[in-house]
């Protein structure tokens, strides 16, 4: 059976790395004046090629062609020590698997191991995935050997996750952090791999998978999705957008517009029977998807105007959890004319602080009047026990006169009221 299209074609040269320029060519050129830090940590988000770009530094390190003979450091790609390395099998290179790999034990082996020298030129290259998966005890044990690592070891570590990393081991490491590539560059990569398996892909339809694909599966996300139309082009089939759109599970062009256009013209009837027709065309996640970049690129092109209706738009949307009725209910309320929360929120926190300052205002004269009352009616104690307001005089005539404002004050406070004459 065939290996999928992200692995039969992953870089494995810097020249062939999708985006990443600004780590690509400081670590070519550091490559080429011997002076890669030997402690190399990659961060950023799923699919988008840390441990391949691991791998292609650990080529271009150990590529036997010299160096003047090759390109701002990057490897050659054809020598016998490139060609292993994108087989898996050079002897000098070791991947592992934090994740799986990282406790005490699996750590003291790997301290093992790194002590004995390279195998068939002058340096060994560990490459551990998914780094922030060393546990506490492992990683004690790791950033021992991190900060005198042997002389003859090169250490890449890759992570989505570095937080999860104690600060010690980042602080030891040169740290790249990989950025999600612009779209044109998605696509151009798309074409690339469609030519050199022979297939004719238009460039519209590279650009579609990338605008569908979720941004959170990077670079593997669209390699994906041109899987989804493989057999397609590999069979010769001529591409038209309905079904692209089909094959790649995303509601076509027509059905998003209908519902996008009523939710921009506030028609919340005519949304809830676009959402209708778009789910006959795909799922209900992708659905979310197109409605999330919507209400995305809508921030992003907002003006002063309307930035609150469109801040509120894409909380709405970024909000649809899974489950039944969800996503029509968050349809509705970016169809219905009152979507501008943000100034009803501001006149819901004005008229809570007008409320407080009303509170404030009755609670001061009430204290006041508590006070007058006290005087009047001769009362020199006044306190709550058990339910009970108990209120002590020491003229009782003065106090009969204000017997009734007592009794009301204690209702108010769900109390019952006793009265004692004492003594003054």
């Amino acid at each position: 059976m065939k290996q999928s299209l992200a692995v039969t074609h992953r870089p494995n040269r810097f020249a062939d790395v999708v985006g990443q320029r600004h780590v690509t060519v400081p670590m070519g050129k550091a490559i080429s004046s011997d002076r890669l830090a030997p402690q190399v940590l990659l961060t950023g988000g799923s699919g988008l090629g840390k441990t391949t770009l691991a791998r292609a530094a650990t080529a271009a390190l150990l590529c036997e062609t010299p160096l003047e003979k090759r390109t701002d450091g990057d490897s050659c790609g054809t020598c016998e020590s490139c060609v292993d390395i994108a087989a898996g099998n050079h002897i000098d290179v070791v991947e592992m698997d934090a994740a799986s790999n990282g406790g005490i034990d699996a750590i003291r082996e790997l301290i093992k191991k790194a002590s004995l020298g390279a195998m068939k030129g002058d340096k060994k290259v560990y490459i551990i995935d998914e780094a922030h998966g060393i546990t506490g005890a492992g990683s004690q044990a790791f950033l021992k050997l991190l900060e005198e690592p042997p002389a003859h070891t090169v250490w890449f570590l890759a992570t989505t996750d570095p937080e999860k990393m104690i600060d010690t081991i980042r602080g030891r490491c040169v740290t790249f952090e990989l950025l999600p590539p612009p779209a044109a560059d998605l696509a151009e990569n798309l074409v690339k791999i469609a030519t050199e398996e022979s297939w004719e892909l238009p460039e519209w339809a590279a650009q579609r998978i990338v605008e569908t694909s979720d941004p959170k599966l990077g670079i593997r996300g669209t390699v994906m999705g041109l899987e989804r139309i493989a057999g397609l082009l590999s069979a010769g089939e001529t591409l038209d957008e309905a079904m692209v759109d089909m094959l790649l599970g995303v509601p076509g062009r027509t059905a998003i517009t209908e519902l996008l256009t009523a939710c921009e013209s506030f028609d919340a009837l005519q949304a809830r029977d676009a959402l209708q027709t778009a789910r006959t065309q795909c799922s209900d996640t992708a659905i979310k998807d197109g409605l999330i970049a919507w209400a995305n690129s809508g921030l992003s092109n907002a003006t002063a105007e309307n930035i609150a209706l469109a801040a509120y738009r894409l909380e709405v949307t970024l909000d649809i959890k899974p489950g039944a009725g969800r996503l029509d209910v968050a349809v509705a309320k970016l169809a219905t004319p009152t979507t501008n929360r943000t100034e009803d929120s501001v006149a819901v926190l004005t008229a809570a602080v007008d409320q407080l300052e009303a509170r404030i205002a009755n609670a001061t004269s009430t204290a006041s009047s508590t006070k007058e009352l006290e005087e009047a009616s001769s009362v020199v104690k006044v306190a709550e026990v058990n339910g009970v307001l108990w209120v002590g005089y020491t003229d009782e005539q003065a106090y009969e006169t204000n017997a009734d404002q007592w009794q009301t004050i204690a209702a108010e406070r769900g109390l019952e009221l006793k009265t004692k004459k004492v003594d003054e």
